[in-house]
């Protein structure tokens, strides 16, 4: 849980400097199907190095979250909150 929540903070943390991508960790899983994948890379990158966790690159990223995102059921889902459960449960 402690992992969780620190993870949870440094995505949120991490947000707030993203502002520069049209993508950013405050959006939801619907921007994220709609987003092109070079917006989805740049993303997915800033994440990953936030984390710094092993394993969690850009690609396992893109593809749990695309995952999580599938046919747009959990579209209001935000991304930061779906990347941090992808890290925890890599």
């Amino acid at each position: 849980m402690k992992n969780i929540v620190k993870m949870t903070s440094a995505i949120i943390a991490l947000s707030l400097s993203t502002t520069t991508y049209a993508l950013s960790t405050i959006d939801t899983l619907g921007d994220w199907r709609n987003a092109t994948l070079s917006e989805k890379l740049s993303l997915a990158k800033i994440i990953a190095d936030k984390l710094s966790k092993p394993g969690v690159s850009e690609s396992f990223l893109i593809t749990c979250i695309d995952e999580t995102a599938g046919d747009g059921g959990l579209d209001q889902m935000k991304i930061s909150e779906t990347a941090a459960a992808c890290a925890t449960l890599h």
